[in-house]
């Protein structure tokens, strides 16, 4: 699997005017990243497509084991994820912020994933 690498913005990285491109497990951590951060409804031409985040994630009280139960299948479900070895995910009460954390296999390789969900409920 290859990919357009994105920054942490979103942007394309360019290198000397050319695009920088992502192979392997590099590309499928992005893709996961970018499949995490894609919202249900943002897509016109299929609203189901997404991360229910304003109907679960959002929602007040936080249902934390359903919350990691809907991240986990979302991981799961984006090419390339063959399996989550590893998942933990932590709820600051202060900032409202779910940091997710897991490991991911692709193949042989494990991938170490690190993503943060701003102003979760709480």
């Amino acid at each position: 699997m290859s990919d357009i690498q994105l920054d942490t913005t979103g942007d394309i990285v360019l290198t000397s005017g050319d695009f920088v491109m992502l192979e392997d497990a590099a590309a499928v951590g992005q893709h996961v990243d970018i499949r995490l951060n894609f919202l249900k409804g943002e897509f016109f031409r299929d609203t189901r497509l997404g991360v229910d985040y304003y109907g679960i994630i959002f929602q007040r009280p936080v249902n934390l084991p359903v919350i990691d139960a809907l991240l986990k299948r979302a991981m799961l479900t984006t090419p390339g994820v063959d399996k989550v070895l590893n998942y933990t995910s932590d709820l600051n009460d202060v900032t409202r912020a779910l940091t997710v954390t897991a490991t991911l296999q692709s193949g042989d390789t494990n991938i170490d994933f690190t993503t943060t969900i701003e102003e979760v409920i709480s």
